[in-house]
């Protein structure tokens, strides 16, 4: 229920919308973030990102400043403290 619910949720998104579901909804933009979070471990770069969704290294930089309003390796490195702090808490408790 909850997928279907989410789904439709980004099917009603405008086309101008802005954030990370919108990003999720944006077909290189989704994989490369489908990438960053599965791998954040990676030592990524644009470069690396683009090839490996089929865009050029501006196209990438510019549709996730469009979608997200930050550009890939900041988001990345965003996820990866995110990911940090959930390990302190972690280990803290």
């Amino acid at each position: 229920m909850f997928v279907d619910a989410a789904r439709r949720y980004l099917d009603d998104l405008l086309e101008d919308a802005v954030g990370w579901l919108a990003g999720l909804r944006e077909r290189y933009v989704g994989k490369a973030l489908a990438l960053m979070h599965e791998q954040p471990e990676r030592q990524w770069s644009v470069d690396d990102l683009a090839r490996e969704v089929g865009l050029s290294r501006s196209a990438l930089h510019e549709r996730f400043v469009r979608y997200l309003g930050s550009p890939p390796m900041l988001h990345l490195a965003n996820w990866r403290i995110q990911l940090g702090a959930k390990l302190l808490l972690e280990r803290a408790a």
